[in-house]
C-alpha cells in the first residue's frame, strides 16, 4: 500500500520550525513522524513524506525513506501556512493521505483522509481570543471533514463527545510510546558525559525551548530554588525561540554558572545520556501539551518526573503515585522539585512506578 504522510515540520534546522536545508529532528511530531514511516515500511507499505521544505524538491533518506519538500505559502515554516499547501502534498496515487498534524486540514483535506492530533491546541490563557475562535475552528473542521483522528492523549476525544456526539468514533485513542532499546535504566554512560555537572544534582528540562514548553517558567522556578539550595543545576536540551531570553534571564538573576542550555541533541543516539545525568526530569509545560513524549522517555530510564497538570500529561502521570503533578506556575513547579529533592523514599516510589 502507497502511504503518504503529510506533514509541516520534520526535518528542519534545530532553532524550531524555520527553513534549511538540515536534516534534523526537531521534536516529538518530527520524531513520531520518523518512527511511524519506519514502521509502516516494516509492515510492507511504500511510504512518502511530504513536508513543508525550503525548495519543491524529492530526495530520499539513507534509510530509505521517500521526502518530497514542498514550497510553502509565503515561504514560511509555519504550521498554519501550511494548510494551503495540502492540495498539492495529496498524492493521488496514495491509497491513504494522513496528516500528521489534522489543524492542516482546512480547506483541501477530502473525506477519505486521515489525521493525528497531538494535543489540543487553544488552552493558553494569553491566547487572544480570535486566535483561539480560529483554532477551534480548524479542530471542528477537522473533525467533520476527516475520516479517522488518531489523538495521543483523551483531550480531543472529551471534547468531541460534548460538542459532536454522533462523530466521537471518529476519534482514535493511540497514546504514545517509548522505545526502550534505547530509553532504559541500564544506559552506560561515556566518560565524556560523566563529569559534565559533577558534584550536583540536576534538574532536566527536554524541551524545545518554547513558552508554551513552559522552559520559562523552570528558570522562575528554578530561580525560587537556587536560593535554597546551592548544589543544583538546571539543565535544557533543546533549542527554540526563548533560548536568547533565558541565557539573559539567567545572567540577570546570577544563574549563569548554574543553568546550562546544551541545545540540540541527536533524540537516538544522545538524549538518553542525558536522562541517565538527571536527578529529576521537570515537564513544565504552559499548554498544547499532548502525551509528552520526553515525560515517558524519562520514566523509562527510572527518573523521576515533574510535571504540570496540562493537556495528555494528566493521561501520564498520577500524582504522588508515578509522578508529581503542579499547577503551571513557578511556585508551585518549585513546591514539586523541592518535594522531590528533600524526600529519597518517595522518589523511589516513584520511579519504580513509572517503570511498571
Amino acid at each position: 500500500m502507497k502511504i503518504n504522510l503529510i506533514t509541516y515540520s520534520f526535518l528542519g534546522p534545530t532553532h524550531a520550525y524555520q527553513f534549511g536545508t538540515s536534516r534534523t529532528l526537531v521534536g516529538g511530531l518530527e520524531i513520531y513522524t520518523y518512527d511511524l514511516a519506519k514502521y509502516l515500511q516494516t509492515l510492507g507499505h511504500e511510504v512518502t513524506i511530504s513536508q513543508a521544505w525550503c525548495e519543491n524538491k524529492d530526495f530520499q533518506l539513507e534509510d530509505g525513506i521517500k521526502v518530497r519538500g514542498i514550497r510553502p505559502f509565503l515561504c514560511q515554516k509555519r504550521s498554519y501556512f501550511f494548510n494551503f499547501c495540502v492540495k498539492e502534498a495529496i498524492e493521488n496515487k496514495a491509497e491513504i493521505n494522513h496528516l500528521m498534524f489534522y489543524l492542516n486540514a482546512f480547506p483541501f483535506a477530502h473525506r477519505h483522509m486521515t489525521g493525528t492530533c497531538h494535543g489540543l491546541m487553544w488552552d493558553d490563557p494569553r491566547m487572544p481570543f480570535y486566535k483561539r475562535e480560529a483554532l477551534v475552528f480548524l479542530n471542528d473542521f477537522a473533525v467533520k471533514r476527516l475520516k479517522a483522528i488518531a489523538t495521543c492523549d483523551t483531550s480531543l476525544l472529551k471534547y468531541v463527545q460534548l460538542k459532536f456526539p454522533t462523530l466521537r468514533d471518529k476519534i482514535h485513542l493511540v497514546p504514545n510510546y517509548v522505545k526502550t532499546e534505547i530509553f532504559n535504566p541500564n544506559i552506560r554512560l561515556p566518560e565524556t558525559y560523566r563529569t559534565l555537572y559533577d558534584k550536583t544534582r540536576v534538574i532536566l528540562v527536554p524541551r524545545n525551548l518554547s513558552v508554551g514548553k513552559g522552559c520559562d517558567l523552570a528558570l522562575l522556578a528554578f530561580r525560587l530554588l537556587a536560593k535554597k539550595y546551592s548544589n543544583i543545576v538546571l539543565v535544557y536540551v533543546g533549542d527554540g525561540p526563548l533560548r536568547s531570553w533565558i541565557q539573559m534571564n539567567a545572567k540577570k538573576y546570577g544563574l549563569e554558572h548554574s543553568v546550562f542550555l546544551e541545545g540540540h541533541k541527536n533524540h537516538f543516539r544522545e538524549m538518553a545520556y542525558y536522562y541517565t545525568l538527571a536527578d529529576i526530569v521537570l515537564i513544565p509545560s504552559y499548554a498544547s501539551e499532548g502525551m509528552s513524549l520526553a515525560c515517558l522517555e524519562a520514566q523509562a530510564c527510572a527518573k523521576p518526573v515533574v510535571v504540570t497538570n496540562i493537556g495528555g500529561l494528566t493521561d501520564t502521570i498520577i500524582g504522588g503515585f508515578n509522578g508529581i503533578v503542579v499547577k503551571p506556575n513557578p511556585k508551585a513547579i518549585a513546591r514539586g522539585i523541592e518535594l522531590l529533592l528533600e524526600d529519597r523514599k518517595l522518589r523511589a516510589k516513584l520511579v519504580s512506578n513509572g517503570l511498571v
